[in-house]
């Protein structure tokens, strides 16, 4: 088999990422407002439909190839797909998510945890990344600073998947 490489002429910038608060803004505030299952995973794919839009072709064809890679299990060729990615574009904080959703996926914890970090420096409400690194911290045994993102996460996004791993606070009931 060939391995699926993207040459990437890095003597070239990634474009500027445009100012999308507002629309960033609206979409987190209908994921709070979605009062339905069907609302809030209609909310939850607008989202991710928002961050998975590259600032420029080159950003977008390596987290499609990267995607792609991730849908076939070759978490290998998706890092390195992920990698090239924030090499090239290091401002794209979906670029690092995924590149630390293939390093989770093949258990390299620390490596995933940094590039979460990144994400969350990049875009704080990112619910994806606060549940990857909550995640992180339990493959860890780490698990009260693991249900610290967890909360994050689900008051970001209140449909979130890994809500049920949410442990109720004492003397406060179910969340």
């Amino acid at each position: 088999m060939i391995p699926l490489v993207l040459c990437v002429n890095t003597a070239y910038a990634c474009s500027e990422i445009a100012d999308r608060n507002d629309e960033r803004a609206m979409l987190l505030q209908n994921l709070k407002d979605a009062d339905t299952y069907r609302k809030g995973q209609a909310s939850i794919a607008g989202m991710w439909m928002f961050w998975q839009q590259a600032p420029d072709e080159t950003a977008q064809e390596l987290l499609d190839t990267g995607l792609s890679r991730l849908r076939i299990s070759d978490y290998i060729a998706a890092e390195d797909a992920f990698a090239r990615l924030v090499d090239y574009c290091p401002d794209y904080a979906e670029g690092h998510n995924q590149l630390a959703f293939a390093y989770f996926l093949q258990d390299k914890l620390e490596a995933s945890s940094d590039s979460l970090d990144r994400t969350l420096e990049l875009e704080p409400q990112h619910f994806g990344a606060l549940a990857g690194k909550g995640l992180v911290f339990i493959k860890q045994g780490r698990n009260d600073i693991a249900q610290i993102f967890l909360r994050r996460a689900q008051k970001v996004n209140p449909w979130l998947n890994e809500r049920g791993l949410i442990k109720p606070v004492p003397g406060q009931g179910e969340l």
